[in-house]
């Protein structure tokens, strides 16, 4: 039943319908007639309030779902028995709030039954409530406003927080690095400082005394042979075939072949070899197929095979080098001849110089050359030096030098000997095999090398107290071991100071135990955790002695620490350049002086006056008017072709040892003796290499002394023929000569013939040699036959 309200509006309860009819049409009936009023009318379901309302103050929230579908005039709730009901202030989709008189309110704690009434037929018990004290709602917003601005401030003030943490954590990193920077960088001061004013004093005091005697006799001069073949085969040893009989070399052939070839190999020699027009032929037939080495052991293997007739050698070595003048001349080349060794021509005139000025060196450049290297090697001794590196505080090559401040003292001790003792000098960083080898020096001064004791075959050792003897070597236990590095004992490892007392035990061997099996002194070695007779090899572990490999160096950073830069210790090798420059003078005014002309021996090698006349005759028959070509032709031929050689390696001339760090200062000084013969100024900045510069002075007065010395040459009387066949003579014949095997140095050259046979026939058929073509033909036949597998291994 519907109720009216006035004349227009009336209300109507709803009846029930299915949940599932969203829709429905609305019928009014009236006085027993029905009017549609509405089709298809949207039917929405009754709003749900939930259970568990919340009460506060003056205000009660109920939940729910679809509670704003109805008008909050239709909604009355309830709360408890009273009468007067909760006036609803708002309704939302899912929120009802609705305002509690306070006729309605009960004290904290109390429970009170809430029910909602939806208009007139839907009633909803959502629960009982507890009245609480809570702000009102723009009591809320404030406080939760003040909440979130708390929370934020909190949030902000933790980020600066953590942010100030970082930012002063960085600053103390920052200062540490600083400070750390500011004490590196004061120690590296102090170290330059020191490290200058010791440069600066070494350089004012030149250390006096070098410890090299000018008196000293019976150098140990090599014998020819042996001198030789050092410079024509450096790589050489004692079982070159040149130095076999031909028949030991050839044993394998039957008595009656051996001799056959034998005969053969003489006519090779007597018709063919010594015949001047065959053998410059040859030379050149061979040399289309050469290599460069190929040609240095052919021009060498010539040599020995003609050593005995030096003034035929002569004659081929004038056609050859005559060819060869004429042949740069053509290429427009004519400075560059005899600069390289591109012919065997070049390889046979350095040969022809070590032949024909072996008694020069002898009696007049040897004295010298060998004060030079005992200088050198004397005073490179003095400081440290590395073992393995070969680097040294005191050398002349900048690739050579110590570039570390190494803390050393130099110690002078005692060396007993059998019945006599001497003093020894030595340095407090030396491994105990370089202390072995200065005490050696010492002993045996200028005796051969080659006679002396092998290092290996002697233990040091050191007095220590109550006769017991303290047993020293590279390696043992008491080896310090850092990592996958050890660094190899030295003296200053086992104590030894100035004043210590040394002398040489015989080494023997040792059990697989490690005992010594040395019966002589076992009795007087002390054993301790920090000596042990034999070596201890650390696996894995790789040895060094100052400086440390690359590949074991530590970090840059830590490295930088441990060195200082490089161009500190140039002033080094100033220095060491100050003490030797007597020594070099010395030697290069030896060289390159003329002397007085009534001296005997002459003051200047005849072969080199003859070997200059014949260059200036060369140069008039080629038209060559240039001077400085026929200077450039006479610096390659003997300073680069001979003294350079002899400078760099004077083993080639002594039995001695020397060393990689000597060798780089030696090629220093070889380099500036080079500089010196040049005729161009060499323009130096501060980037030119310091073998340039070190020498720049000196290489300006020497260039004088060169050209004086190539004019004075020049204004000499010729040396006639008979006078050079004569000197030639002499070479041929002198003491050591016989230490070749002629014949295998000519069976070696005939065998390089066979090999390349047809060439050579060639080359004789395009020069018209029909006769000499028959012969070599004929001993290619008799060789050839059951040696063709030796002739292709050769």
């Amino acid at each position: 039943m519907c109720v009216w309200h006035g004349n227009t509006t009336a209300r109507c309860p709803m009846p029930p319908f299915p949940s599932a009819t969203p829709y429905g049409n609305v019928i009014l009936f009236h006085d027993g007639q029905e009017t549609l009023l509405a089709r298809n009318f949207d039917i929405k379901e009754n709003p749900q309030p939930e259970s568990s309302p919340v009460a506060y103050d003056e205000l009660l929230h109920i939940s729910g779902v679809n509670l704003d579908f109805v008008d909050k005039t239709e909604y009355r709730v309830t709360v408890g028995t009273a009468e007067d009901t909760c006036h609803v202030s708002s309704v939302e989709q899912s929120n009802l709030f609705c305002k509690i008189p306070p006729s309605l309110k009960s004290g904290p704690g109390d429970d009170q039954e809430v029910t909602v009434h939806i208009g007139r037929n839907l009633h909803f018990n959502v629960g009982r409530v507890q009245f609480q004290d809570q702000p009102s709602e723009s009591q809320s917003n404030v406080t939760t406003m003040a909440g979130a601005v708390a929370g934020g401030a909190a949030f902000l003030l933790t980020i600066f927080l953590v942010l100030f943490l970082y930012c002063r954590k960085k600053a103390m990193v920052a200062e540490n690095e600083v400070s750390r920077l500011i004490a590196r960088m004061e120690t590296e001061e102090s170290r330059v400082a020191m490290e200058c004013r010791s440069a600066f004093t070494a350089l004012m005091t030149d250390l006096g005394d070098h410890g090299v005697s000018t008196a000293e006799e019976n150098l140990p001069y090599l014998s020819f042979h042996q001198y030789a073949m050092r410079s024509m085969f450096p790589s050489a040893g004692a079982d070159h075939p040149i130095l076999q009989p031909l028949g030991q070399r050839l044993q394998h052939l039957a008595p009656g072949r051996l001799e056959h070839t034998k005969q053969t190999l003489a006519t090779f020699q007597r018709s063919l070899a010594y015949n001047k027009k065959f053998m410059v032929t040859f030379v050149h037939a061979l040399e289309t197929h050469f290599s460069l080495q190929d040609r240095v052991a052919f021009a060498s293997l010539l040599m020995v095979a003609l050593h005995d007739k030096m003034e035929y050698a002569t004659e081929v070595l004038k056609c050859l080098l005559a060819d060869l003048i004429k042949s740069s001349v053509q290429k427009s080349h004519p400075k560059l001849l005899l600069r390289r060794m591109d012919s065997v021509a070049e390889k046979l005139l350095s040969n022809w110089l070590t032949f024909c000025l072996y008694d020069y060196i002898r009696t007049q450049a040897g004295r010298p050359l060998y004060m030079l290297f005992k200088a050198v090697k004397t005073q490179t001794e003095r400081g440290p030096c590395d073992a393995f590196t070969g680097e040294a505080k005191f050398s002349l090559s900048e690739e050579k030098l110590l570039r570390e401040a190494v803390d050393f003292e130099e110690i002078t001790c005692t060396f007993k000997r059998e019945k006599s003792a001497f003093s020894v000098r030595l340095v407090d960083c030396d491994t105990i095999t370089q202390a072995k080898e200065k005490i050696m020096d010492a002993m045996y001064k200028t005796a051969p090398v080659s006679t002396r004791p092998d290092l290996a075959s002697v233990d040091l050792v050191m007095d220590g107290e109550r006769g017991a003897h303290i047993l020293m070597r590279d390696e043992d236990v008491s080896t310090v071991q850092e990592g996958n590095l050890k660094k190899v004992n030295t003296l200053y490892h086992y104590g030894v100071k100035n004043g210590a007392v040394l002398q040489f035990m015989k080494a023997g061997g040792a059990s697989s135990s490690g005992k010594s099996e040395r019966s002589d002194y076992i009795n007087n070695v002390v054993f301790s955790p920090t000596q042990l007779s034999m070596p201890i090899i650390y696996d894995g572990a790789k040895p060094y002695h100052l400086v440390k490999q690359a590949e074991f160096e530590l970090p840059p950073e830590q490295r930088q620490t441990q060195k200082m830069v490089h161009e500190i210790f140039l002033t080094r090798l100033l220095f060491f350049k100050n003490v030797l420059q007597r020594f070099v003078h010395d030697l290069f005014c030896k060289v390159f002086s003329i002397g007085s002309a009534s001296r005997t021996p002459p003051p200047v090698p005849e072969a080199v006056k003859y070997l200059f006349d014949f260059l200036d005759q060369q140069a008039t028959e080629n038209g060559i008017d240039d001077p400085d070509v026929v200077h450039m032709w006479k610096n390659n031929s003997v300073p680069l072709r001979f003294w350079i050689n002899i400078i760099k390696n004077p083993d080639f001339v002594f039995d001695i040892h020397k060393s990689a760090t000597v060798d780089s200062s030696l090629s220093v000084v070889a380099q500036m003796v080079m500089d010196s013969c040049g005729t161009s100024d060499q323009r130096l900045t501060i980037y030119s290499p310091t073998t340039k510069l070190l020498y720049a002075r000196e290489v300006k007065s020497y260039r004088t002394l060169v050209e004086k010395y190539y004019a004075e040459i020049q204004a000499m009387p010729v040396i006639l023929e008979g006078r050079m066949h004569d000197i030639l003579q002499q070479v041929s014949v002198g003491p050591g000569r016989d230490g070749f095997q002629k014949e295998s140095a000519m069976y070696d050259v005939f065998i390089y013939g066979l090999h390349y046979r047809d060439t050579v026939s060639a080359a004789l058929k395009a020069e018209g040699h029909t006769d000499l073509l028959r012969q070599f033909e004929e001993v290619c036949h008799e060789l050839a036959h059951g040696f063709d597998e030796h002739a292709s291994a050769m």
